[in-house]
């Protein structure tokens, strides 16, 4: 069921991306910034799940792909927390491009799964490493 949910998702992702029509528009970030971060939103989900299709589908995931999953999990979280005034602009870009997307529970549940067994891995490699 998740596969399939994730399939749908990604395929109303790709048709919004490409569908937004002013991509060079979009690409002037200083005019039109709340577009753009519409679309960072779009392409920031869209990256996560397909790794996440990768991940349902039993492919290994590439260094770039933890990558993905690793900004998600530490840009979708309260980084900004310390700052009195809340998110800056920056901040807000920030989240964006990296910690955005439209996932539900179970979704959000495998995604930390993939996060924490990246780290189990990225921690035995170092043991072994060092022996």
């Amino acid at each position: 069921m998740g596969e399939k949910n994730n399939t749908e998702k990604m395929q109303i992702l790709y048709c919004d991306i490409y569908g937004m029509g002013k991509i060079q528009k979009i690409k002037n970030k200083f005019v039109e910034w709340f577009d753009y971060n519409k679309y960072a939103e779009k392409i920031c989900e869209y990256n996560i799940r397909s790794v996440l299709a990768n991940y349902y589908s039993g492919k290994e995931l590439t260094i770039e792909e933890e990558d993905i999953i690793k900004q998600y999990i530490f840009f979708s979280s309260n980084f900004y927390a310390g700052k009195a005034e809340g998110p800056d602009l920056n901040d807000l870009r920030l989240k964006s491009c990296f910690g955005s997307g439209n996932f539900d529970l179970e979704e959000l549940q495998l995604i930390k799964e993939i996060y924490e067994n990246s780290q189990k891995q990225n921690n035995q490699d170092k043991i072994c490493k060092r022996q």
